[in-house]
């Protein structure tokens, strides 16, 4: 995988993670986003006087596989594959912002 960061929108703080296949045996095409977004703002539990912030992470993939592959079995792999994925940068993001404060 080939995989830059990019910065959408400073004002609004979405960033991104484009990512493309290099080389591969099953696929011709493998390419796709995370992106991280702003999503909403609440008062602090712990402080009133700041504020928690949640972020959205979007997904976006793009497969073509070389030759005939089952669409059941890719299916079934994007759908293990993806929330392992999630959790992980979810974890990632929550240690950067940790080191941040």
């Amino acid at each position: 995988m080939d995989m830059r960061e990019l910065t959408d929108d400073a004002r609004r703080g979405q960033r991104s993670i484009e990512f493309k296949l290099v080389d591969s045996l099953m696929f011709a095409a493998f390419n796709g986003v995370w992106r991280l977004a702003p999503y909403s703002r609440a008062p602090s539990r712990t402080d009133p006087t700041k504020y928690e912030y949640t972020t959205k992470l979007f997904y976006m993939v793009d497969i073509t596989p070389k030759g005939l592959v089952p669409v059941p079995a890719l299916e079934w792999r994007i759908r293990e594959d993806v929330p392992i994925n999630l959790q992980s940068v979810k974890i990632a993001a929550e240690r950067v912002a940790c080191r941040r404060r």
